[in-house]
């Protein structure tokens, strides 16, 4: 690996993608059936406009201002209790993966891993999509920064 490597160098290309128009029941399945952890989410046009990740279907809690308890949440709806959870998630399953995406800022081939492990560390987050203009290129996740363990960066010892 190269000194000063990039997105580029590690990322996961070319990235599957998902219709923001699919089923949050398809993304479900493709993200099983593939063994990844997200799935950028593109317009008609293929124009990156959101992802789905395997967190999106676990509960969340949130806080509502002025209230004084978090609120839980799965696939942006309200959860009025975890016993309802599977009530909860098979009535999603017919909801278009626009209404369970997340917008998120994507990063550019040439993001230094420095800034892309910041942008990780910053936003919590597991995974960033790499773009070219507005078409998804790849898929940067905490996997691929440990798959530097196997390859060093040249220089390191």
């Amino acid at each position: 690996m190269p000194l000063n490597s990039t997105a580029a160098d590690i990322m996961t290309s070319p990235a599957l993608t998902i219709g923001q128009s699919a089923k949050l029941q398809a993304a479900a399945l493709t993200m099983l059936d593939r063994n990844i952890g997200c799935l950028p989410v593109v317009d008609d046009g293929g124009n990156y406009v959101g992802i789905v990740t395997d967190d999106s279907f676990f509960p969340q809690q949130k806080r509502v201002p002025f209230a004084r308890e978090k609120l839980t949440w799965v696939l942006g709806a309200w959860v009025s209790n975890l016993e309802n959870l599977d009530d909860t998630l098979a009535r999603l399953a017919s909801h278009p993966v626009s209404e369970g995406m997340m917008q998120r800022n994507s990063i550019t081939t040439d993001t230094p891993l420095q800034k892309l492990a910041e942008l990780m560390l910053q936003d919590e987050v597991h995974h960033l999509v790499v773009t070219s203009g507005d078409k998804v290129d790849g898929v940067v996740s905490r996997h691929d920064l440990a798959k530097l363990l196997l390859n060093p960066i040249e220089g390191d010892s």
